[in-house]
């Protein structure tokens, strides 16, 4: 099948669905997206998520098609064997697919029209672990060009901020949600997209937040903010719309702080002398992209735009308040 002929498939396949009644505007940095949903519809959940990208316009640089269909027949369809099904992310010049194992949706990018279609098993709606983090595998296809988006976490004061990068369970979300309760200008707990050329800039993407078990307990101001327990990733997802005053559009990253737990009573911060921040950084961006090709590419971009960013171990405490305020004090005295 050549690739006009699947994506005119594609079309036919949303227009099976029923009509196109429900919409979503977003402008992400700038980049205008109008998405049709066929048979279904944007759930509360996504619209929290996407409460802060959620724009009108009348002129859009990308089309996306949401609907539910039989995931077999689009696959077995689709320009890729057995063999390219197996890397989630494939790319071509004219096309990105994305088709995870467990089948739980399929993506396609049409890259010459600048449109998407994402298709979800039929009658099964949204599953919720894609409700909390809507279309972020698919915006690192219409974003590409000029930003990259990082498995992080950042925060800041008076317009400039720290990114905050580490393994699962090192503290990230925790201490970045405890700079949010301390008063601190606010990107993410997750997810932030970066510049790809001049002075590094962060842009949010999400206004939830996901806490873990042991992080709640640590944080527990945010118990009234729990949305729902998600099974799937053993965490909690919060709403973090009381605190909108202190999000930011954007922030200038100054340097990369790389927490991890310790047993210590008093919160600590000194310069890094390994290459383990820089490493956390580029491959926990680059985990989220699949394709051997474009995970390469990843690596060698981030590389470059965070090489020259000075990198600082964070010993946390127990006590999340006071790491929050010691990493408050040290971004007020670099300035």
């Amino acid at each position: 099948m050549t690739t006009e002929e699947y994506f005119a498939f594609l079309h036919e396949r949303f227009s099976a669905a029923g009509p196109a009644d429900r919409e979503l505007h977003l402008s992400i940095c700038g980049y205008r997206i109008r998405i049709l949903f066929a048979g279904t519809g944007p759930t509360e959940i996504m619209n929290l998520n996407l409460r802060n990208l959620i724009q009108d316009s009348s002129v859009y640089d990308e089309t996306v098609y949401v609907w539910g269909d039989d995931l077999e027949r689009l696959s077995s369809m689709s320009m890729l064997d057995e063999e390219q099904r197996r890397i989630h992310y494939h790319c071509e010049p004219d096309f990105h697919i994305f088709y995870p194992g467990a089948r739980k949706r399929l993506s396609v990018r049409d890259n010459r029209h600048c449109e998407t279609f994402v298709c979800f098993p039929a009658g099964e709606g949204f599953p919720r672990a894609y409700a909390n983090k809507p279309f972020v595998n698919e915006m690192q296809w219409w974003l590409q060009d000029r930003y990259l988006i990082m498995h992080a976490a950042a925060v800041g004061i008076n317009g400039t901020g720290a990114l905050i990068t580490a393994p699962s369970g090192q503290g990230k979300s925790t201490l970045a949600l405890a700079c949010l309760l301390e008063g601190m200008e606010y990107l993410a707990e997750d997810y932030v997209l970066i510049n790809r050329e001049g002075p590094l800039k962060g842009y949010p993407i999400f206004a939830t937040g996901n806490m873990t078990i042991d992080s709640l307990r640590l944080i527990p101001e945010m118990e009234k903010n729990i949305l729902y327990f998600d099974d799937e990733r053993r965490k909690y997802l919060v709403d973090l719309t009381g605190h909108t005053d202190q999000f930011r559009e954007g922030m200038l990253l100054k340097c990369i702080i790389y927490p991890h737990l310790t047993d210590d009573a008093v919160p600590s911060i000194e310069r890094s002398t390994s290459v383990h921040p820089f490493v956390s950084a580029v491959t926990a961006a680059a985990k989220q992209i699949k394709s051997q090709k474009q995970t390469s590419d990843s690596f060698r971009l981030l590389f470059q735009r965070l090489k020259d960013l000075p990198a600082y171990e964070m010993r946390l405490t127990t006590d999340v308040r006071k790491n929050a305020a010691r990493l408050k004090q040290f971004l007020a005295e670099k300035g």
